[in-house]
């Protein structure tokens, strides 16, 4: 059995609302519009079904995530003395620039083997492609790209009273890979003429790990 699929779009936007990549002071998400901006790919998936005991799944989104004519409003502060607030923005026209946050190339894939009846195996893997943390596309402001690989068993069975009852075991990020999935950064110009300051946090996701479930419905 063999199924492929392809989706094409494109979305056109007025005043889009992005995310910037700085927090508030309570720590949510800032956002912002931006008045031209489009996002455009195509989405294809492949499966097949080899045999009864195997099943292999994919799938890929490749994309341009586009603000077409970008302006950045940078804060200022006084000096790096004092750190004073003035109030005041720096206009920085940046022009064509890639959204914050919108990775050009995302795919997973899913190889599953069911030796004998009522259990399986399976592997999955997800890449995500580098992607910028703010809306001026600076390759120091930039999540890496990654590749995650899990593993995972499921054995099905049924007892006396119970519907149904299942073990499954999962071992995550099975090559211990070191990597963030999201960011915020903190950046200000200083009125002083000194350098900008730039701050940039990231949310570490976890190495490999381990996690058994069991399951029974009556």
């Amino acid at each position: 059995m063999l199924a492929i699929n392809a989706n094409l779009y494109y979305m056109k936007y007025k005043d889009q609302l992005v995310l910037t990549g700085e927090l508030t002071d309570v720590g949510y998400a800032v956002m912002a519009n931006v008045p031209n901006s489009y996002r455009t790919g195509i989405e294809l998936s492949f499966g097949i079904k080899p045999a009864d005991w195997m099943s292999v799944e994919l799938n890929t989104t490749l994309s341009k995530n586009i603000i077409k004519d970008y302006t950045n409003y940078a804060n200022l502060t006084d000096n790096t003395t004092d750190w004073g607030e003035t109030g005041l923005t720096v206009t920085e026209y940046i022009g064509k620039s890639t959204i914050s946050f919108s990775p050009s190339v995302v795919g997973a894939g899913k190889l599953t083997v069911m030796p004998v009846k009522n259990w399986n195996l399976a592997w999955t893997t997800k890449y995500v492609s580098k992607q910028y943390i703010d809306n001026t596309q600076n390759s120091n402001r930039m999540l890496d790209s990654y590749f995650v690989n899990n593993f995972s068993t499921r054995y099905d069975f049924k007892l006396k009273g119970s519907k149904s009852i299942y073990i499954q075991g999962l071992i995550n990020n099975v090559l211990n890979v070191k990597y963030s999935s999201n960011a915020w950064v903190y950046r200000t110009l200083f009125q002083s003429g000194e350098p900008e300051y730039v701050e940039i946090g990231y949310y570490p996701q976890a190495t490999r790990n381990f996690l058994v479930r069991l399951g029974i419905e009556f």
